[in-house]
Parts: C-alpha cells; structure tokens; sequence
C-alpha cells in the first residue's frame, strides 16, 4: 500500500495524508521508550524520594500528628 506524503498541515487534515514516512514512524516509535517513558519514570521516582524525605522531616517536627502524617504521605504516594 502507498502511503502519501504529506508536507503540509491542509493535506494532513483535509486529504488524508500522513505527515511522515513508514521509516520515520518506525523510528520514532522505537525512540519514544526513551524519549517519553524514562523521564516520566525517574519524575515518579524522584517526587517518591521527596515525598519520603518529607514526611521525615514532618514527622520529627511535628511528633503530635505522626498518624495523620503517615496517612496522608502513604495516600499520595500510592
């Protein structure tokens, strides 16, 4: 099947056609574990460590709301 190349915006929308080869698609496909998933997963691990950090400090400083610290840091961070 051959697939029309599109080098503009109006024939993407209106006529169908795609705006990037079978070899770039094939490429960014391959490329979007790194491009999108990784940072996403080291975002999550970082605001993880914060949060844990956090709820030590909290905890130290504020001894009479340890229950209700716990808590709320265990529902935000799952």
């Amino acid at each position: 099947m051959a697939i029309e190349v599109s080098n503009s915006i109006i024939d993407f929308i209106f006529k169908s056609k795609v705006p990037y080869s079978q070899k770039g698609y094939s490429e960014v496909r391959e490329n979007s574990a790194s491009l999108v998933i990784v940072p996403v997963k080291i975002m999550a691990l970082l605001v993880a460590v914060v949060g844990l950090l956090a709820m030590i400090f909290e905890i130290k400083y504020f001894t009479e709301y340890s229950i209700e610290i716990y808590i709320i840091r265990l529902s935000s961070t799952l």
